[in-house]
């Protein structure tokens, strides 16, 4: 399940933060990482495929990838809000073609 494999990804990045943030790493393998697990579609509603989490849920996973690594973990929340506004604030057509 979405909500549980982010554990195995948190682990990962805490233990590579230090040296990322030293090397001023970029986030490509991160954000493929996220993408994989399926993260990126977690507040996206069912009707347009995604997994429509709850923001408690979505927000806990936001709060264990920050303490895993920051950058990663602001990455991700900026995504889940942009997501959910789009779903608030755009038009149905809007909607089927971004989602």
């Amino acid at each position: 399940m979405v909500l549980k494999s982010h554990l195995h990804l948190s682990q990962e990045l805490a233990f590579s933060a230090v040296e990322r943030d030293i090397n001023s790493g970029c986030l490509h393998v991160e954000i493929r990482r996220v993408k994989k697990i399926g993260l990126l579609s977690l507040v996206i509603p069912l009707e347009y495929g995604g997994v429509d989490a709850t923001w408690v849920g979505a927000l806990k996973i936001v709060q264990e990838l920050s303490q895993a690594d920051g950058i990663v973990g602001q990455f991700y929340g900026d995504h889940i809000n942009l997501t959910a506004l789009a779903y608030v604030s755009g038009t149905p057509e809007q909607k089927g073609k971004y989602y």
